[in-house]
């Protein structure tokens, strides 16, 4: 755009793909992210139709015998099984203030500014948004409310009165932002508790989200332990999930409660828990150090016949401090990369010495404090119909709001999914 030129939605669309050409937009998304589990999936992007048919091995062939007679009268055979996986959608939106991007057309490094800055922070929140539901339930919520917290609690400083409320835990704060409108629920997923309430600050060194109301004002019958999610568009509310399934729901924390009637992508997986829902290993029964658990969790997917290493654990920042903090010679010093189709993983240079040998350690903030993944990275895919990236219409990157004198793009990852083929190569610990 020429400086000085007065910005419309042809000078802007046309300005905006000169900074942003959407190869690059598709290339900061997931790429960009900063997660090692997001970075590692496998990417099918010609996902189509209602669903996608995801196969899953469960067994060998079951027609074996000593003739040929035996082998061939030995019923059918049912070794695979498939996932019918639904999909989901993300957005984010970027916005520019028209009067704001004409007071910047008069230099040009201020108008680039002030176009990367808004496009950097809506692909960051769209990268966040999947990397937080990567490690997740599908239920849409985050944490919950601390034990024991004083819903009503206030606390008065030079700014006023503000309202903190306690999180189960404290380092879920990052998970939120300023302005988010959150809700509750009593339990994971169910139904919402009626009310609102804004986050209008984040006190990171007590691990408090903040309001200008009471929490328990706001928040009909809030108590603590209830869950919290950032909008009331996330939350399945007790019907369909409507955001994506992470790893905590095809490798729940206790796959002991999977039960008879389990349907989970049209798959019933309780006729075979351990390779259906993956493995767990509870380690606040145990109580091993951080490196134990990890050795001893790893023992066990590669005593229950996963056919592949694992070859990535990812740590929450907070229990691989813990780890670091070991003296144990099971955590070695050394490079650590995870090798994919069209790249490799630089990961910490921490690795786990376990029964397999050394597998590279990570850590991500948007992992769910107090668990640990432990992945076939092999075994993940990402299904999305095309590349997540800007939505263009009619080729206008740009459009003009209706309402206000500003302009924003959307983008999205439209139809997206994330499977499992192999659930039982996978393992969750919970510390």
């Amino acid at each position: 755009m020429a400086i000085g030129t007065p910005v419309n939605s042809t000078s802007f669309n046309a300005a905006l793909k000169e900074i942003y050409p959407v190869d690059r937009i598709e290339q900061e998304i997931l790429d960009g992210a900063d997660d090692p589990f997001v970075k590692s999936w496998h990417r099918i992007e010609d996902g189509g139709g209602y669903q996608w048919r995801l196969p899953v091995a469960t067994s060998t062939n079951v027609r074996v015998g000593a003739s040929f007679a035996t082998a061939q009268s030995l019923g059918s055979n049912q070794k695979n099984q498939a996932f019918l996986i639904t999909y989901n959608q993300i957005y984010a939106v970027a916005s520019w203030s028209g009067p704001v991007l004409q007071a910047s057309m008069g230099d040009k490094n201020a108008f680039e500014s002030v176009v990367t800055q808004e496009m950097e922070l809506a692909i960051a929140a769209l990268n966040n948004k999947i990397a937080t539901q990567a490690y997740r339930t599908g239920t849409g919520s985050i944490t919950q409310v601390a034990v024991g917290y004083n819903v009503s609690a206030s606390v008065t400083s030079s700014g006023g009165t503000q309202y903190p409320l306690g999180l189960l835990n404290t380092q879920d704060v990052l998970m939120f932002e300023v302005g988010d409108v959150v809700v509750f629920s009593q339990t994971d997923g169910g139904s919402l508790r009626t009310g609102t309430a804004l986050i209008t600050g984040i006190d990171l060194n007590q691990g408090t989200l903040l309001s200008t109301a009471t929490w328990s004002s706001s928040i009909t019958s809030l108590a603590n332990t209830d869950y919290i999610y950032r909008t009331a568009a996330d939350a399945s509310a007790g019907s369909t999930a409507v955001v994506m399934q992470g790893f905590q729901s095809w490798c729940p924390p206790n796959n002991t409660t999977i039960t008879s009637s389990d349907s989970f992508f049209g798959v019933n997986r309780s006729s075979y828990k351990a390779k259906l829902a993956g493995l767990f290993y509870d380690n606040t029964t145990n109580q091993d150090s951080v490196a134990e658990a990890l050795v001893n969790a790893c023992s066990l997917v590669q005593s229950a016949g996963a056919a592949k290493k694992l070859d990535l654990v990812v740590l929450h920042p907070q229990e691989m401090k813990k780890l670091v903090n070991d003296t144990s010679t099971k955590v070695v010093v050394g490079s650590a990369d995870v090798k994919l189709d069209k790249a490799k993983i630089g990961l910490s240079n921490f690795s786990l010495m376990t029964d397999w040998g050394a597998v590279p350690l990570a850590q991500s903030i948007f992992q769910v404090p107090g668990f640990a993944s432990l992945i076939s990275t092999s075994t993940w895919h990402l299904i999305t119909s095309g590349k997540p990236g800007v939505q263009e219409v009619d080729g206008i990157m740009a459009l003009r709001v209706s309402t206000d004198d500003a302009y924003e793009a959307r983008l999205a990852a439209v139809n997206i999914a994330l499977g499992c083929s192999a659930p039982g190569w996978n393992c969750i610990v919970k510390f």
